[in-house]
């Protein structure tokens, strides 16, 4: 009786349905012995007789921030351990969450509640087989996203200060947005940085294709000689300016969004071009209304799991009206046990092989197993979404190795007939021709956000005022819709956060001078 109360008082859904389950009886089975240590969060297919609960409750009372989430989908076994001993044990701890698996949306609300970096999905043994894969890759898949969604609104501290140094750059860039169409017609060739990255046979086609990189395959390629007709840079992270660092392409226009991590910027001598892309959040959007940007987004077709700067490059050559678009260097996998093609240097050594950096073991597109990762998977799934959407343009997979595209041919980059010709100049009298921005005028959102500061001081009570009225007020402040997406429990938390932003925002301006701010 006392598991259903508790039942009912923490998963009131749950509790109310609990009537209609049967009683069938749950196994004690136990799971086999795993390293959890680095994982913050596990989720268990199967709950069993709660004897799971028993075995991991050491590791799960270690930190506080650990979670153990319980996923049946059989309502009659739920019913079944209600009567268990652990049960109110189980329904008792706060770490613990059950949880009725009966759809997709079921595992897409898990990702939401839990958006867990270091994670891991295991079945109870009688619960192993193709329905626990499934169930294992979906919820890995859909945490990669609300994760970094999760970072982005709650711990935005650096993308805001990044937009700040970045702004300032619109002014000597150009809008990569009117060049829609710019190439109809002409080949291009989207470059990534994976190991079968074949750069001899690049070297030739640069002639003959529009060839389009991004990130860390621009040091893959200048390395070997080699010098796109376009780059990009959109990652927020460090190593992002540690790739390009030492890569000095001045004749390379390079697109951007406002989320790049900054020295990016800084240290290109060549031209910029700013895209309306959708990915730098709600300044960048804020930013293009003052500026009266209203083209469409260039990552509109995008599937949501597209999350690389390779997609958005594949996404700028159709936008350009490039056809055939080819792909080289786009393993998505770990060929001859390989990250990165030669001249690829990752800033901090291997990533971690938690959340979408998971290894996991595929075919490739010749069949045989290859290792790869959760990311991958989702990228190869989404470029093969977005060519499905435009069955005029013809796309051609020349990896040799790798994992592959659903629906995209591969044929070897020698035997494409590329019957097109590209110069650099033609490329750079292009951009010389589209219009040029200018920096926006920040004044009004620095006095927002200086009066959400204000009013978060009054609903701390750090000084006197309405509460009722600051309350108000603040919803209704420009900058509160910018920077916040929504307001934690504690108020004090939430004012922290403001003078952080504020913080940034008086240092940017003291340190640029010449900005329009």
């Amino acid at each position: 009786m006392r598991a259903r109360t508790l039942l009912m008082d923490r998963f009131p859904l749950l509790g109310m349905l609990s009537h209609t389950w049967g009683c069938k009886k749950p196994s004690g089975e136990l799971l086999p012995e795993v390293d959890l240590s680095r994982i913050e969060g596990l989720y268990v297919y199967g709950i069993g007789n709660g004897a799971v609960y028993a075995q991991l409750r050491e590791w799960l009372h270690e930190k506080k921030e650990r979670r153990l989430v319980f996923l049946e989908e059989d309502a009659d076994l739920l019913g079944g351990f209600l009567e268990e001993p652990l049960a109110s044990d189980v329904l008792g701890d706060p770490q613990v969450h059950v949880t009725w698996v009966q759809s997709d949306g079921d595992l897409d609300a898990m990702a939401e509640e839990f958006p867990f970096t270091c994670m891991e999905v295991i079945p109870l043994p009688s619960k192993r087989g193709r329905k626990a894969s499934q169930i294992r890759l979906k919820l890995f898949r859909k945490t990669t996203l609300t994760q970094g969604l999760y970072v982005e609104r709650e711990q935005g501290d650096f993308l805001w200060n990044h937009f700040l140094q970045n702004t300032p750059h619109l002014a000597r860039s150009f809008y990569a947005n009117a060049l829609k169409g710019a190439f109809s017609g002409v080949p291009a060739i989207v470059c990534g940085a994976g190991p079968s990255l074949q750069t001899e046979l690049l070297k030739t086609a640069q002639e003959k294709a529009l060839l389009i990189a991004g990130g860390s395959t621009i040091a893959a390629l200048t390395s070997q000689g080699i010098v796109p007709h376009f780059g990009m840079a959109i990652d927020p992270n460090p190593e992002e300016g540690t790739r390009f660092q030492n890569v000095s392409v001045p004749a390379m226009p390079l697109l951007y969004s406002t989320r790049v991590f900054p020295s990016v910027l800084q240290n290109h001598a060549g031209p910029l071009g700013y895209m309306r892309s959708g990915i730098g959040g709600l300044p960048e959007l804020w930013v293009e209304e003052e500026m009266e940007l209203t083209d469409p987004l260039l990552s509109g077709d995008l599937h949501p799991e597209a999350l690389s700067v390779t997609a958005m490059c594949i996404a700028w050559a159709q936008f350009l009206g490039c056809n055939p678009i080819l792909f080289n260097g786009l393993d998505l996998a770990y060929t001859n046990r390989k990250r990165y093609a030669p001249g690829v240097v990752a800033a901090h050594g291997h990533p971690s092989e938690n959340g979408a950096d998971q290894k996991v073991w595929r075919k490739s597109r010749t069949g045989k197993r290859v290792e790869t990762a959760i990311r991958w998977i989702m990228e190869s799934e989404s470029v093969s979404a977005f060519a499905k959407q435009y069955p005029e343009t013809r796309f051609i997979n020349t990896t040799v190795e790798g994992l592959g595209f659903k629906g995209i041919p591969f044929v070897p980059l020698e035997q494409v007939p590329l019957t097109g010709f590209v110069s650099r100049s033609s490329v750079a009298e292009t951009v010389a021709a589209a219009p040029r921005l200018t920096s926006p005028d920040l004044t009004e959102l620095k006095e927002s956000l200086e009066k959400v500061v204000g009013h978060l001081r009054i609903l701390a009570g750090e000084v006197s005022g309405s509460k009722a009225l600051a309350e108000i007020e603040l919803s209704e402040e420009l900058a509160t819709s910018l920077l916040f997406h929504r307001p934690p429990a504690d108020w004090g938390a939430y004012l922290s956060r403001a003078v952080r932003y504020n913080l940034i925002f008086m240092k940017f301006i003291s340190q640029s001078p010449n900005a329009n701010a």
